[in-house]
């Protein structure tokens, strides 16, 4: 209704703009669409089982499922006597029972033609494989099922006993039993908005189905005709706001015994981090000014990784808070992993600490001297002022800027070989037994290399060149990056190269096993010592496999040796008057006891002192002149 009389509006030319926008506004305000709902993933899967003493159904996975999708399996069986109803819910691990029935023809718990409905439900983690196979027991001669996949959905709701960490918006009800041409599921009251609600519908006998109300849309509606027949059949709202759903119904192609049931899939609350308040730069055993970062969707955060000692973090009112004073100097890197929602999201900033300078001395000589004499003051220290000279450096959180890339496979898909930028969280593999999920070790974007992905009868031969560097006047230097090689198997190889001149390359490193994990890129360190002196240096990934995995390379960096620069030194005394900035000063002059006292500085601006002993200052022998007389 609103989408017409929003068409009406725009149709006529004479209508004011404030109208126009003011029902814009509305439509916005009370639109349950806003928002990212839940969505079907791939098309749903059935299977069957028919003969006697059938004990085990396998069903096919719903294409495209990704590690947090969720699954849920509908099943009917047939009792292969139809006495008493020996039939108990199929089993497989990873699965998780929320709701069963036993439905009879008579309506009873005893009598003849006894079917036992069930559903499933189970979060996809990237180790469940492309098939199920349910185990069932002896009495079963016929089951049918289907299986339903949805992405965007709650990981931190309910389970179907009530507890957190579920799926459900909320404690799932009962299946409503019926023997009509209509099934029934019975109102249940939604909690929260955008929560999606399916409708499971079950049937002792080759019944199909049709007219589902509430407009909702059809999932799937199977039949099996093998033996004793049964049928499966689901639809849904993927979107509805919180309140009484009210009875939903399906009209089946025939009277027979029947059960439904109204299940709610919460809306997954997407967790959002912001930027550091500051990336502050301070000495060793000073306060931190607080740095925060401003959450959502969170309802805390786990343990963070890589903070100076003494330095905390904690979550209050979406903001993240970190707080101490460093015992540590270094450039920390940190990670803290928000939790409550679902995905994979943390805080990230950087932390520098400088070093002070330590054993310091301050000595004068001597430690007494006579009125008007003088004295010498020494110092010395160790500045822990030695710096890195970076002299390259590529997070590819952008595009990289001169970075070449060349792409000489053959035989399949050749662009999906190519190195391309990806973004934290892409999913390769996708066809594979087991897809996999990347996130770089800064969960930041990354070049990958997919074999995989350039198919049955590709050869990948790619490579990823740096643009060239100086280490003329360095003394020693290394490369580091982070890398994910997923080896296939001996025709594969992951190659890092040098050049001093971009035409003719010398092997660093060679891999030909599997290094790092999908959630762990790992850290490599490569001396290249070898290479120092040269104007144009080039650094290159090479990848060379029959259709094989791939390669992500992030975060790559050469730096040089560290350089110690000069320090300062100041003087000072007690009571005032020397002041000196020469590290040994001579000829110091104190008219009363004095101590002195020098601060050392490092280049990073970091101080520490020392004081000297007293010196003493004696006064001059006074000498008395006189003349004697005699008798």
């Amino acid at each position: 209704m609103k989408n017409y009389i929003l068409q009406k509006l725009f149709q006529r030319k004479s209508c004011p703009r404030w109208m126009v926008l003011s029902v814009i506004v509305l439509n916005m305000l009370f639109s349950t669409n806003l928002s990212a709902q839940i969505t079907q993933r791939g098309a749903s899967t059935t299977a069957s089982a028919a003969s006697t003493n059938s004990t085990t159904i396998t069903i096919n996975k719903p294409s495209g499922v990704v590690e947090g999708d969720v699954l849920l399996f509908s099943v009917v069986q047939n009792e292969t006597d139809n006495d008493n109803g020996g039939l108990t819910s199929p089993t497989l691990s990873g699965w998780t029972l929320v709701k069963d029935i036993l439905i009879r023809s008579d309506g009873t718990g005893n009598g003849n033609n006894a079917w036992f409905g069930s559903i499933y439900y189970r979060v996809a983690d990237g180790t469940e494989g492309t098939s199920f196979t349910f185990a069932m027991n002896s009495r079963c001669d016929m089951a049918i099922g289907s299986m339903v996949a949805f992405t965007g959905v709650a990981c931190n709701a309910l389970k179907p006993n009530g507890s957190a960490g579920g799926p459900f918006d909320i404690v799932p009800g009962t299946f409503n039993n019926a023997n009509a041409t209509t099934a029934t599921a019975s109102s249940v009251t939604v909690a929260n908005n955008n929560s999606a609600v399916i409708m499971f519908a079950m049937c002792m006998n080759d019944r199909s189905y049709s007219g589902w109300s509430n407009s909702q849309a059809e999932l799937f509606d199977n039949i099996t005709t093998n033996g004793d027949d049964a049928s499966v059949g689901a639809a849904w709202l993927s979107s509805v706001n919180s309140g009484s759903t009210g009875n939903r119904t399906v009209t089946l192609s025939s009277s027979d015994r029947n059960s439904a049931i109204l299940l709610v899939l919460r809306r997954a609350t997407n967790m959002t981090v912001g930027a550091a308040s500051a990336t502050p730069t301070i000495c060793i055993n000073t306060a931190l000014t607080d740095i925060t970062h401003t959450t959502s969707g969170a309802t805390g955060i786990g343990t963070a990784i890589g903070l100076p000692s003494d330095v905390t973090a904690a979550w209050a009112s979406n903001t993240i808070t970190i707080t101490g004073t460093p015992t540590e100097s270094g450039s920390f890197d940190y990670s803290i992993p928000m939790t409550g929602g679902c995905g994979s999201v943390s805080a990230t900033g950087t932390i520098v600490v400088n070093p002070r300078p330590t054993s310091v001395t301050a000595t004068a000589s001597p430690t007494a001297i006579c009125s008007g004499g003088s004295l010498s003051l020494t110092s010395s220290a160790t500045s822990n002022s030695a710096t890195a000279t970076t002299l390259l450096s590529q997070n590819f959180n952008g595009t990289p800027t001169g970075w070449t890339t060349t792409n000489e496979s053959t035989g399949g898909t050749l662009a999906n070989a190519a190195w391309t930028l990806r973004p934290n969280g892409s999913v390769v593999c996708s066809t594979c037994t087991t897809p996999e999920t990347l996130n770089s070790n800064d969960a930041s974007q990354f070049y990958l290399s997919n074999s995989d992905s350039q198919g049955s009868g590709g050869t990948t031969a790619t490579t990823l060149q740096s643009p060239s560097f100086s280490t003329l006047g360095m003394s020693a230097a290394s490369l580091t990056f982070y890398q994910y090689y997923r080896d296939y198997d001996a025709t594969d190889s992951a190659i890092v190269e040098i050049s001093t001149n971009g035409t003719s390359w010398t092997v660093l490193d060679t891999y030909t096993s599997t290094q790092g994990t999908r959630n762990g890129f790992v850290l490599v360190t490569t001396s290249l010592n070898s290479y120092l002196g040269k104007a144009n240096v080039f650094i290159r990934f090479k990848y060379a496999a029959v259709w094989g995995y791939y390669w992500a390379i992030d975060n790559v960096t050469v730096t040089s040796s560290p350089v110690t620069p000069a320090i300062s030194y100041a003087w000072s005394s007690t009571p005032s008057g020397f002041i000196s900035s020469t590290q040994n000063p001579t000829g110091v002059t104190p008219t009363v006891a004095t101590t002195y006292t020098v601060s050392v500085t490092n280049n990073f601006g970091c101080s520490a002192s020392e004081t000297s002993e007293s010196v003493a200052v004696n006064a001059l022998p006074t000498v008395n002149a006189g003349i004697a007389f005699t008798k």
